[in-house]
């Protein structure tokens, strides 16, 4: 049976294992991993992703990514081929560094990152190279704790799920870390029996991420009839989207016409985004951010229902 197609999702977090070719080593020393760290970092601008967490072992790779436009397999790919040419050189070897094919799930961000987040940076204490994980350079669990180490890793979403002001968020970020892993998604992140090993999160969440990256030439949402609506039921002004003010009713349409891009496929986030005058990373984080709020929110979450209704109700349709 062939191998399941990637999946694309834009604004999708995805958790990356890269590991050595037949387990061999990938980084010999610290410089190594430095390198490694600033190729990550030079990928940030050209592909618009971010990095929400990484671990580097001695013979494997962990990351979380949230993709932006360009394909995960775009951004792994040069990663890993920049790399491998970078040490091939070095050492004066040949062959493959890596395994050809990259371990990559795609993660639903509620209840499972945060579960992903510890688990990643727990890696060098389960291997039993360091007792605890502050004691680990090579990963962002540091970063996580207010050091100056990778500042290109992206921490504000994460530590935003535990609290809104960064200095209790650390401090429970750390707790959280110390505690018993032995919840239910901590298992699954441990299993390799998944339903569908693309995918870490329950079967609605499969079926809906299916849904979302189906094919749906023919039938596309004309966009200008969302933003209009949009705007008009927080009673903002169309043109008012695109200035850089930062009243909460404007950045809520924003995050809402984000989310329902990327929920319709009837724009892309980089379309979306010029139109804003917005990158495409931003309007992931913020249609992420949308939705972590609604799911606790309850005001929320019954506006976007209402708004989803009313654009599924007058979306017009073409072929």
């Amino acid at each position: 049976m062939g191998r399941k197609p990637r999946i694309h999702l834009p604004g999708g977090f995805y958790h990356v294992i890269l590991r050595g070719n037949d387990r061999q080593v990938i980084f010999h020393e610290d410089s190594d991993r430095e390198r490694f760290c600033v190729l990550a970092e030079q990928g940030l601008e050209r592909f618009q992703h971010r990095i929400h967490a990484f671990c580097l072992m001695i013979n494997h790779v962990h990351l979380i990514v949230q993709v932006g436009e360009a394909p995960l397999s775009r951004i792994v790919q040069s990663l890993a081929s920049s790399y491998a040419r970078s040490i091939n050189r070095k050492y004066n070897r040949c062959g493959h560094l890596f395994q050809n094919r990259y371990r990559v799930v795609l993660v639903d961000v509620d209840p499972y990152l945060l579960e992903l987040i510890r688990y990643v940076h727990l890696n060098p204490v389960r291997a039993h190279i360091v007792s605890e994980p502050d004691c680990f350079k090579w990963s962002s669990h540091r970063r996580y704790l207010g050091e100056r180490l990778f500042p290109w890793v992206t921490t504000g979403f994460v530590l935003g799920m535990f609290a809104e002001r960064v200095s209790t968020a650390r401090r429970l970020y750390s707790d959280f870390v110390r505690m018993p892993q032995d919840t239910a998604e901590t298992q699954k992140l441990l299993a390799d029996d998944t339903v569908d090993d693309r995918t870490l999160g329950g079967d609605s969440f499969l079926a809906t991420i299916l849904e979302r990256t189906r094919d749906s030439t023919g039938a596309a949402v004309v966009f200008d009839s969302i933003i209009r609506l949009v705007c008009e039921t927080y009673e903002v002004a169309e043109d008012d989207i695109v200035s850089k003010s930062r009243n909460r009713p404007l950045c809520e349409v924003r995050a809402v016409l984000a989310l329902l891009a990327r929920d319709t496929g009837a724009i892309s986030l980089s379309v979306l985004g010029q139109r804003l005058g917005r990158d495409s990373s931003t309007l992931s984080r913020i249609a992420w951010n949308l939705e972590l709020r609604a799911r606790r929110d309850e005001n929320l979450a019954k506006r976007l229902a209402t708004i989803r209704k009313a654009v599924a109700g007058n979306a017009i349709m073409h072929a």
